[in-house]
């Protein structure tokens, strides 16, 4: 993650960190994660078990999801 990504899940809002993020943090993740192939599914329905409020159901979903908890914990580190 890189160090403006860190920045900004400290200092924006949730809405806001989740907007700015997808193109570079959310990117990573889908990426990394391997988001959009098929094998993903199993990873969802982690997601999905463990924050019901944010259905993943695709690459986009699934890392809008998951740069929510990394804020979440960037937030309760602070």
């Amino acid at each position: 993650m890189s160090a403006d990504d860190e920045d900004a899940l400290r200092t924006l809002s949730l809405a806001e960190a989740g907007w700015r993020l997808h193109m570079t943090l959310g990117h990573q993740l889908r990426g990394e994660f391997g988001l959009w192939t098929a094998g993903a599914e199993a990873l969802f329905n982690d997601i999905n078990a463990k924050m019901p409020h944010r259905l993943a159901i695709d690459g986009d979903t699934a890392s809008a999801a998951l740069v929510d908890a990394l804020w979440h914990d960037a937030r309760s580190r602070a």
